[in-house]
């Protein structure tokens, strides 16, 4: 079992994207991040997929995440999440999803980016 910490700048980012939210999406959103707290907690190395320096992407609409795991000190610290929505594409049984962000995320260079 691991602890789940989100680095205040990663709940000023939650923050932010609740208040822009209507009532609907505020509840979504609240579920998410609820949910998002439980999940890494237990295995957090088979949440999501792998970045660069050690860090992990995990999505739970309509928030992804970015994160680092401690195996030392069982820690998992949220650096930066964000709110996304997902497009339909295509028709009927053949229709998939893609990932919008809607809002630029900030990138590990000091640079944002809207892809």
């Amino acid at each position: 079992m691991f602890t789940v910490r989100w680095k205040r700048s990663a709940l000023n980012e939650l923050a932010a994207v609740w208040t822009d939210a209507n009532s609907d999406k505020r509840r979504e959103i609240t579920a998410a991040s609820q949910r998002i707290d439980l999940l890494l907690r237990d295995d957090p190395a088979q949440r999501g997929e792998s970045r660069s320096r050690g860090r992990r992407v995990f999505f739970v609409p309509p928030l992804g995440v970015t994160f680092q795991i401690n195996r030392q000190t069982a820690l998992v610290s949220v650096l930066h999440v964000w709110r996304f929505r997902t497009r339909r594409v295509g028709r009927g049984s053949d229709a998939s999803f893609i990932l919008s962000p809607s809002e630029p995320r900030q990138l590990g260079n000091g640079f944002a980016s809207a892809t």
